[in-house]
């Protein structure tokens, strides 16, 4: 489960940072123009999508969660390991 979890961060990571990029592509052009630093750009671009990579990371286990406690617990199907 943490797997698909972290693979799902990551995705959500890298979709967000590309879409970011496309998104403001002009405005990232202006700020680069008024005297920003590359690694200043890709800080920026890279926070925004950590956060979203975090905020669906969570999401997902929230998901996950009640989606076991719904379908496992009342039901009356007992797992042991």
């Amino acid at each position: 489960m943490i797997v698909v979890l972290v693979m799902a961060g990551i995705l959500i990571l890298v979709n967000s940072i590309s879409m970011n990029i496309k998104n403001n592509g002009y405005s990232l052009a202006v700020t680069k123009l008024l005297g920003a630093a590359k690694w200043d750009l890709m800080l920026q671009s890279g926070i925004e999508g950590i956060l979203y990579g975090i905020f669906g990371a969570v999401l997902a286990e929230i998901m996950a969660t009640a989606l076991n406690y719904r379908y496992v617990f009342k039901s009356g199907l007992r797992v042991q390991l």
